[in-house]
């Protein structure tokens, strides 16, 4: 079960790296930014415990790169 969460995790920080690349059309939402945000620092703080750097960076890089949008 875990190995099916770790790939989904791979599969939704693509996603939402694909996401912040539309960001002129995001600009009326915030909610849903601020939410990304959060679920890529949840994703960073389980990849960080499973020893999974390369993607808890690229999670971190990702909220950073979120948060710079708001």
């Amino acid at each position: 079960m875990n190995a099916y969460y770790n790939n989904r995790y791979s599969k939704a920080l693509s996603h939402f790296e694909k996401l912040i690349h539309l960001k002129s059309n995001l600009k009326g939402e915030k909610d849903h930014l601020r939410k990304v945000e959060e679920v890529c620092e949840k994703v960073f703080f389980e990849l960080k415990e499973e020893k999974g750097m390369k993607g808890a960076r690229k999670a971190s890089s990702l909220a950073d790169q979120i948060k710079k949008m708001l």
